[in-house]
Parts: structure tokens; C-alpha cells; sequence
């Protein structure tokens, strides 16, 4: 038996540093994926923020929203709304439960694990009958990087747009191109 107890001892000391490599690995794989998503959209969507902030409204909130979307990972959104005479941010990130309709069931889940990536991000996730939500209050002009950040980060953590992505952008009130940030094509 004794020969078997250090066998086993041995696997499980090399399972456990094999862990550690892997964890090591998909750690940095996810620091250069989210650095390479950030690199494409970051400054754009910031700026596209910044005109939705900004622009000028007969009505207070209607239509002083920004939703980014990734259309080939099923209905995935992001979505953030400048509210209460802009001093609230609110957004919400999509469950699938919206995908339910009377005639057909709903057909995705989010996994455990872009449940915990929205809860790390700040999104209440307890409800199953409605989508992720998000609430910041803040006075004067909003930071719309780090908003943008976010909004990156629960697409990247949640549903797993990278770089690649072709990632879409729906804001009634961002009337121009979004600044070109120095990028190429």
C-alpha cells in the first residue's frame, strides 16, 4: 500500500501545480483579452456615452440610453440609461428571461459563472424573472471610461465577446461618429 499512498501522493502534487499553471494561464488569457476588447471599443463607446450625457432633451430620460450588443452570441446586451435629470446611472445586463415569449420557452440560461462575473461587476443577479440591473448615483459629469469599462466588462466576463467580436450599438442620442480614438480601419 505504501508504494500506491506515494504514488498518489506525487499526482496529486503534480494535479495541484498543474492547477496553478492553468489557473496562471486563463488568468492572463482574460487580462489580454479584456486589454485587446478594451483597446477596440473602449474610446469609442466612451465617447458615444459622453454625446448620449450630453445631448439636449425636451424629455428628462427617454431616449438617453446606450445598449451594446454582441448579435451573433444570441440576444447578449448591455445596456445604460442616464436618469433622474442625470444623476443616476442605470443598466442592465440581459438574463434571457426576456427571451421568453407565450408561444415559445425560454432558451437560454446564463451559467454559474457569468452569474458570478455579473455579481463581481456589481449587478444584482437574485431575481430569475428579470434582467441583471446596475444603479450608480453620481454628481457632475460621469466618468464615461470607466462606465464604458463596465459595460465592456459584462460582455467580456459574462458572455464571452472578445476582440474579435463584432460588437453593435443602439443610442438615439449619440447623433455623431464616435471619436476615432487613433485606431486604424
Amino acid at each position: 500500500m505504501k508504494p500506491f499512498a506515494a504514488h498518489m501522493s506525487r499526482v496529486v502534487r503534480v494535479a495541484g501545480f498543474l492547477l496553478v499553471v492553468l489557473n496562471q494561464s486563463v488568468a492572463a488569457q482574460t487580462a489580454d483579452s479584456r486589454a485587446a476588447l478594451f483597446a477596440r471599443y473602449r474610446c469609442p463607446l466612451a465617447d458615444l456615452l459622453r454625446q448620449v450625457f450630453e445631448a439636449p432633451s425636451a424629455y428628462r430620460e427617454r431616449d438617453r440610453f446606450l445598449v451594446l450588443s454582441a448579435p451573433l452570441i444570441q440576444k447578449n446586451y448591455v445596456q445604460c440609461m442616464f436618469a433622474v435629470n442625470r444623476t443616476k446611472l442605470f443598466c442592465e445586463a440581459s438574463s434571457g428571461y426576456y427571451d421568453e415569449t407565450p408561444d415559445r420557452a425560454r432558451r437560454s440560461f446564463p451559467s454559474d459563472a457569468a452569474k458570478a462575473a455579473f455579481e463581481q461587476l456589481g449587478f444584482a443577479t437574485g431575481n430569475e424573472q428579470k434582467n441583471y440591473s446596475y444603479e450608480r448615483d453620481f454628481t457632475g459629469t460621469p466618468d464615461f471610461s470607466e462606465i464604458a469599462t463596465l459595460m465592456l466588462l459584462a460582455m467580456h466576463d459574462g458572455f464571452g465577446a472578445r476582440a474579435e467580436t463584432r460588437l453593435t450599438v443602439t443610442a438615439p442620442f449619440a447623433k455623431k461618429a464616435p471619436a476615432n480614438c487613433g485606431l486604424v480601419g
